[in-house]
């Protein structure tokens, strides 16, 4: 019922111009297919592990995000690996962001702090959703000291 429903939902929206069955169906193929993994690198990590960390990424065959200054973006498909390729990209990935070198962050959530494209020395009020990739973003654009209130209601006080 799910994908009968699915499709006739987006079938009826004309205004994307999916008449020909083939187009519909490419359109169907792209909604279904995976997104790459996003991810940031911390800019402030020490040189010597930012580069082994690169190099294993690219050896993972994940892509700097080229309109990201600093070569801190960065994209991989982890469904065109091996398994057991996929498995150690995971658990790479995984300690690299427990330790704090990257962040995972879809690409387009990178968008509003280059957009806005804070400077040291102003102010900025984030609202935006957690889990707070944005926060950091902008904090390292202003570069501030990490600190969080949600994280840490009494260290605000």
């Amino acid at each position: 019922v799910g994908d009968a429903l699915f499709s006739s939902y987006y079938r009826g929206q004309l205004a994307l111009g999916l008449g020909e069955p083939a187009e519909f169906q490419k359109f169907i193929g792209a909604l279904r297919s995976a997104l790459p993994i996003a991810l940031r690198l911390h800019p402030r990590a020490p040189a010597s592990k930012r580069a082994s960390l690169e190099r294993t990424l690219r050896r993972f065959g994940a892509r700097p995000l080229t309109w990201l200054p600093g070569g801190n973006g960065w994209e991989l498909e982890l469904d065109g690996l091996e398994p057991e390729l996929q498995k150690e990209a995971k658990r790479v990935l995984h300690e690299a962001a427990g330790s704090g070198l990257l962040c995972r962050q879809e690409a387009v959530s990178m968008l509003p702090a280059l957009v806005l494209a804070a400077r040291p020395g102003e102010r900025v009020l984030d609202l935006c959703a957690s889990p707070g990739s944005k926060t950091m973003q902008l904090l390292e654009a202003l570069g501030a000291p990490y600190f969080a209130n949600a994280a840490a209601p009494a260290a605000a006080a």
